[in-house]
């Protein structure tokens, strides 16, 4: 501290009479000093090391971004609603925290002021933490979240699945930032045939909760993205607090797409995470969430047509079995069939053989026609002297009509026979 304060007090005084500037320092006795990065950073330390109220300062704040290091060492900002201000607390003092700090403790800490040469940046050391309640922002984010709780926005049955094998899938987040990059990189080499849309927001700031709910509808309003990426990466609970708003919550659940939540780190949580279907740890675990492994993939469809191949074949041969069972089956009740209706038409002709008039004629009886060759069915139709042929079973006799001898007890009007004398 007593070299910042000879190095500031060098700086201030500037070069004595008849001194001049380094050799290696251009410059002359009126010109100002040329100094190295680290001679000016031991100079703006020395003006922060002597101002006393920077050396025993007592500032309240919210606290944000609490880490702690592998030597017990305590890191985390200090911040309200207009600045910020890096904090660390090393491990003698930290041992002095009567409870865990953790993100959105309003807090009161004593410390010193100093200049951390590596980053250029100042620092509050702090000796001493108390605790006065929680922050205005963090007090926002769990009334926000309590309330859209009871609401059941973060209820398990609203929940979507996820597609198995999306054809698009929109990201909504910065196109400046590599998060965009990463999750089409992690995307591609796990399944190449998906297109990915992004839709551009800020994701930090005032003006990012309007520009996610923007982004969001525009990738919904598309009609055939099938699963939504809502990612930025990590930052302090301030940097996230724009996926902690109402309107970006209330749109998530209210998209007709899955959306999954991929914001921060891990250990980062935020409304939005609450009220997505799907919860990513990371952007690059988001990606890998929502398309499977290609190959992996294949591997499972090779399978699958493998064991239908081997279904196929067996129903083919179970059915060609049943085929034959079912020929042979047919064919002998065909047989059966065709014999029961031969034996039937059989008998058939020879019922109609026994009423057929050669049958009749082999009894004895005989036919007469007459000149014409008409039947001669009554005595009514012959006369005597009339001519007539008689059609015996085994020939035909011409024959003439001597006398005509009526039956009284017949029925001249229908059937008859007429007597017929000899040739």
């Amino acid at each position: 501290m007593a070299r910042r304060q000879r190095d500031l007090q060098s700086f201030l005084d500037g070069p004595g009479p008849g001194q001049g500037a380094a050799p290696d320092m251009p410059g002359g006795p009126d010109g100002p000093r040329i100094m190295s990065v680290t001679e000016l950073t031991d100079v703006i330390a020395g003006l922060l090391e002597a101002e006393p109220a920077l050396q025993d300062a007592r500032v309240t704040g919210e606290v944000s971004g609490v880490r702690a290091s592998v030597k017990g060492h305590l890191y985390f900002t200090l911040k309200d609603e207009g600045s910020q201000v890096p904090c660390a607390m090393f491990s003698r003092a930290g041992a002095r925290v009567q409870q865990e700090l953790k993100d959105g403790d309003l807090v009161v800490v004593s410390g010193h002021v100093e200049v951390y040469p590596p980053h250029g940046k100042y620092q509050l050391i702090v000796r001493e933490i108390t605790r006065r309640g929680v922050g205005d922002l963090y007090q926002r984010y769990l009334e926000l979240k309590s309330r859209l709780e009871r609401e059941g926005l973060f209820a398990p049955e609203r929940k979507r699945p996820l597609p198995a094998l999306p054809q698009r899938i929109g990201v909504v987040t910065s196109a400046t930032g590599a998060v965009f990059h990463d999750i089409v990189r992690i995307i591609r080499r796990r399944w190449p045939h998906v297109r990915v849309t992004l839709a551009h927001a800020s994701v930090q700031g005032e003006a990012a909760p309007p520009e996610l709910v923007a982004a969001l509808d525009r990738l919904c309003r598309l009609g055939d993205v099938d699963v939504i990426i809502l990612a930025r990466g990590g930052g302090s609970f301030e940097d996230l607090f724009a996926f902690n708003d109402e309107a970006l919550a209330r749109a998530i659940a209210a998209s007709p797409v899955p959306v999954v939540s991929a914001v921060g780190h891990e250990t980062d949580f935020t409304i939005a995470d609450f009220v997505a279907d799907v919860r990513a740890p990371t952007p690059s675990a988001a990606a890998e969430l929502v398309v499977p492994v290609g190959a992996k993939e294949e591997e499972r469809v090779a399978t699958h047509v493998g064991r239908m191949s081997v279904a196929l074949a067996r129903a083919l041969e179970l059915g060609k079995l049943g085929l034959d069972d079912l020929d042979r089956r047919l064919a002998t009740e065909l047989g059966h069939q065709l014999g029961r209706r031969a034996d039937a038409l059989r008998a058939l002709v020879g019922r109609l053989e026994a009423l057929g008039p050669m049958s009749t004629l082999r009894r004895g009886y005989a036919i007469a026609l007459d000149a014409g060759g008409d039947l001669v069915s009554s005595v009514a139709r012959v006369a005597e002297g009339d001519a007539l042929e008689l059609v015996l079973a085994d020939g035909r006799v011409d024959a003439g009509v001597r006398r005509v001898r009526p039956d009284p007890r017949a029925d001249h009007g229908g059937g008859g026979s007429a007597g017929a004398g000899g040739a």
